[in-house]
């Protein structure tokens, strides 16, 4: 696995929490101002020939979170293949990224959403935008003790994958338990099978997080209740 892309040592300091976290926890979230409406007609994308890596925009920087470093990721980037927003299919927005996930997001995502889009039958991906619920929250796992992976920007939470086509069509595909049915499964769990992966060879089971992602129960990866309306993909600590 390539290493992460190099940055600048200048750091900008964070409060505790970040605007950019999980609403089913902080439900006092507030959406970034800065956030953009998607041009559709910058959704209607050629035919290319498609780099599967470094298809996020990472700012140089790094920032200061509560327990350790971030990148902050630009999801409103029209270079990039790999865009998104909170909780939303057609506003951008940015995000928190640990650097070790960065890396790996730059590595694979976008080569297991276009694995699994083939697997799944839908067309070759030109663009991807991810709706999702957050990345980085300092704050506990859900009915435990323990710091939960937001804590460290090591997860992010997945709502759907909006994927567009070379002639510009939406092919969208959703986490939710109720759209776990013939080529969303296939792709969800696809799209799972690919990320653990992509993870180092130490995580095995007993590390916590091991399969680099919690869905629902009725994925082959398993999951459990908590997660039957979004995919918590992570970088886990096992993955260094």
């Amino acid at each position: 696995m390539a290493a992460c892309s190099p940055y600048h040592s200048n750091l900008d300091t964070l409060g505790t929490n970040s605007n950019f976290s999980d609403t089913e926890i902080a439900d006092d979230f507030v959406a970034p101002e800065d956030e953009e409406s998607v041009d559709d007609e910058a959704m209607v994308v050629e035919e290319i020939v498609l780099n599967f890596k470094n298809t996020f925009a990472f700012d140089d920087n790094l920032f200061s979170l509560a327990h350790g470093k971030a990148m902050r990721w630009d999801g409103c980037d029209l270079d990039k293949l790999s865009r998104g927003g909170y909780n939303s299919d057609t506003k951008c927005g940015r995000g928190y990224f640990h650097p070790s996930f960065a890396g790996n997001l730059n590595e694979a995502f976008y080569q297991c959403v276009s694995d699994a889009a083939e697997v799944a039958g839908y067309p070759q991906p030109q663009q991807v935008f991810i709706k999702h619920l957050g990345t980085y929250n300092d704050r506990t796992a859900r009915n435990s003790s323990r710091l939960s992976n937001h804590a460290y920007a090591r997860a992010w939470d997945i709502v759907n994958f909006n994927m567009y086509d070379k002639d510009g069509k939406l092919h969208r595909v959703s986490t939710y338990l109720r759209d776990y049915k013939g080529q969303q499964a296939d792709f969800y769990d696809e799209f799972r099978d690919c990320w653990r992966e992509s993870l180092p060879s130490n995580c095995r089971p007993g590390k916590t997080e091991y399969k680099g992602s919690v869905g629902h129960k009725s994925s082959k990866l398993g999951g459990n209740t908590l997660h039957n309306d979004h995919l918590h993909l992570s970088f886990p600590q096992c993955a260094g």
